[in-house]
């Protein structure tokens, strides 16, 4: 999946140590192309994470209505 500067995700693994809580949204804040990793903030810190941690948000609300 194609994810962007800004976009809401949903963290669904704790594989390489940020502190986030398993289902909090936070939202995407740059991405580090020699790291592959993505820059996330939840409004009061900011943890790196790598695509196989997070989901996109509008996916996973969208699959818990349904």
């Amino acid at each position: 999946m194609i994810f962007k500067k800004g976009q809401k995700v949903v963290i669904t693994e704790k594989l390489y140590g940020h502190m986030f809580e398993i289902g909090q949204v936070v939202e995407l804040v740059s991405y580090n192309i020699s790291n592959n990793e993505w820059e996330a903030y939840d409004g009061d810190e900011s943890w790196y994470l790598r695509e196989d941690e997070f989901s996109d948000a509008r996916l996973e609300m969208t699959e818990n209505k349904i």
